[in-house]
């Protein structure tokens, strides 16, 4: 259902008018608290995000909120052929998605719709997974630390920021979580990246990815190489981070 649709079921399933005088609604469990959070990231990032992107990031989009476990390999899920969204209710273990983690999956899903909406060509087709995947991973952390806490320096928090990903890792990396970020994750230990780099902005990321041209890891480094570079970061440590990629 869109965003717009989903608002309005929540509203109509509690029965609220417009009363005159201030009133308040107190969602404290089943689906309604998993659609009320699935529409609370969704307003944030559409109406609230701070990081000056697109005005109109993605055209209408579907969300679907699952009442069941998630598989074992996703909790959520965009489907860039039809531009729909699946959510699940509970980890596949059966346990149930907290708030912050909805709020993280659901602006990871919109960072896809996002990308989809602004590039230049054709999504599905011709960009490249890891870039695909490090930007809605840049998303999620930015808009989910926006919110919730979310230290770059707590390991046990590395499904939200990426900060234990090493060279050769899978698609989802802190690429451009760490062009942006002030930590150097080096500091967990000589076997992860080492990340002098940092000033960049989401923004400056967002006019890259929606190049046409931008379609995998070697063009995103051509494109960052292109920029002018931040205060305090020299070429030398632009391309150290860069060549871990």
């Amino acid at each position: 259902m869109s965003l717009r649709l989903l608002a309005f079921l929540i509203l109509f399933y509690f029965k609220i008018s417009r009363e005159r005088g201030a009133w308040n609604l107190v969602i404290s469990s089943g689906m309604s608290w998993t659609y009320a959070h699935i529409f609370r990231a969704g307003a944030f990032c559409v109406g609230q995000e701070p990081f000056g992107l697109k005005d109109k990031p993605f055209d209408l989009i579907s969300i679907q909120a699952m009442d069941e476990n998630g598989p074992t390999d996703k909790s959520g899920y965009y489907r860039g052929w039809n531009e729909n969204i699946r959510i699940w209710r509970s980890w596949s273990n059966g346990t149930r998605i907290s708030s912050q983690d909805l709020f993280s999956i659901t602006t990871h899903e919109l960072g896809h719709a996002h990308h989809d909406q602004i590039y230049d060509g054709s999504y599905v087709n011709n960009v490249d997974s890891k870039i695909k995947e490090a930007w809605a991973s840049a998303v999620s952390y930015y808009m989910t630390s926006s919110i919730y806490s979310l230290p770059l320096t707590s390991s046990s928090l590395d499904w939200y920021h990426k900060q234990l990903w090493r060279t050769g890792g899978d698609a989802y990396s802190p690429l451009m979580i760490n062009l942006i970020d002030t930590y150097n994750q080096r500091s967990f230990g000589n076997i992860y990246l080492q990340d002098r780099v940092s000033g960049y902005t989401l923004k400056q990321i967002e006019t890259i990815i929606a190049k046409g041209g931008c379609r995998n890891i070697s063009d995103f480094k051509n494109e960052i190489k292109a920029l002018p570079l931040p205060s305090g970061v020299t070429a030398a440590i632009r391309d150290e981070y860069l060549n871990q990629y």
